[in-house]
């Protein structure tokens, strides 16, 4: 080769790299017109052809090449890709695929066979599947291969998964977040999924509340509690956290208090009322809510005598006469009120007359003429 031709190969490659592509394709075509034998005039014609999108001229300009050296798996490739730009897709996959047996290992090529299939039409979405798959095993980091591989699979709830995995390890967290929801939205029972959105969104309540939902339904009862317990901690008003936890704890008379509480600041009157019952069952020495009781169901006499009984044993003796008091408004007739009475005032002389009175309608005239 004279002088001459090698200096117009090297001054096209100089322009090239130089990104002056048009004096580099005019350049090409000279060491092709000095020498049309030489290889590498019209491979590197070829890719500058491409890069400023002349396909077509691409396309002819790498069929010279392949005349010359048919082993090349990147001339293949290429070519594949102007076939891919031009539309022309079965010409475009045969590219690849030869390209492929040349070079069976480079990512780069498998990726624009897996294209090609995936663009032309559904008969070949099974080959494309099996190229995106083969991609992901050459490169498992690629996002861009789950990404195709999910327009074709959006159904995949595992390859959603497997991205998420990649955006985590990319830190790139909104989109490791989408793809968790979309894992859920495809197999809701996945609990994993639902951890990983607990640890990505802490203050996310709902969360935690649907992890807890999951675990109870596994049976892990201390997991459940824990993330109802975080619910709470989130959302103090959201009742179903209480809820869940006075079933998962039944022997935890605070968790029925606080529900109770809830309830009654709903109006749900009725269900607060045997949230503390259920207290008064754990925990008989509770007195506050024995004075809920008598806040919800003021004309319950029995709530009233309680109380008053509590309350009497604390020493606070004015509180405790109102109670028994109380309890005789409602039920005039239950003697043990007015016993309590004369016991707290002594000095009450209509007392002791009231109490004689009802002891005396009992037949119990002994004790009638002592209050006398």
């Amino acid at each position: 080769m004279s002088v001459t031709k090698i200096s117009y190969f090297d001054a096209a490659n100089k322009l090239k790299q130089e990104g002056r592509f048009e004096e580099a394709i005019a350049s090409y075509f000279s060491a092709i017109e000095e020498n049309p034998n030489f290889y590498w005039s019209y491979q590197n014609l070829g890719d500058v052809l491409l890069k400023v999108g002349r396909w077509e001229e691409a396309v002819n300009a790498y069929s010279h090449a392949l005349e010359l050296n048919s082993s090349s798996a990147w001339v293949y490739y290429n070519q594949g890709e102007a076939f891919t730009k031009l539309g022309r897709l079965d010409e475009a996959i045969a590219c690849y695929q030869k390209a492929i047996e040349l070079s069976p290992d480079e990512f780069e090529i498998h990726y624009g066979l897996a294209e090609a299939l995936r663009r032309r039409n559904e008969r070949d979405l099974v080959q494309a599947i099996a190229m995106y798959k083969r991609l992901i095993e050459l490169n498992p980091e690629s996002v861009e291969a789950y990404k195709n591989l999910l327009k074709i699979q959006p159904d995949n709830w595992e390859m959603w998964w497997q991205l998420a995995h990649l955006y985590s390890q990319q830190n790139q967290r909104e989109d490791t977040v989408i793809c968790y929801q979309q894992v859920i939205s495809l197999n809701p029972e996945y609990i994993v999924a639902y951890e990983k959105l607990t640890q990505l969104q802490p203050s996310n309540w709902e969360n935690w509340s649907v992890v807890g939902s999951k675990l109870e339904a596994q049976g892990e009862t201390e997991r459940a509690v824990s993330c109802y317990q975080q619910v709470i901690s989130l959302n103090q008003e959201y009742v179903g956290a209480y809820e869940k936890l006075s079933q998962l704890q039944p022997s935890n008379w605070e968790n029925w208090y606080v529900l109770g509480e809830k309830l009654e600041a709903q109006g749900e009157t009725e269900r607060a009322i045997s949230c503390y019952q259920q207290v008064i069952t754990l925990n008989l020495e509770y007195e506050v809510a024995y004075e809920k009781l008598t806040q919800l169901q003021p004309s319950n006499w029995e709530n009233w005598y309680v109380v008053g009984s509590k309350l009497e044993a604390k020493g606070e003796t004015e509180r405790a006469i109102s109670c028994y008091q109380q309890v005789i408004s409602l039920n005039p007739e239950y003697l043990a009120a007015y016993e309590k009475l004369t016991q707290l005032q002594p000095n009450n002389w209509e007392n002791w007359y009231v109490l004689g009175e009802k002891l005396e309608a009992q037949g119990e005239t002994e004790r009638a003429i002592s209050c006398y």
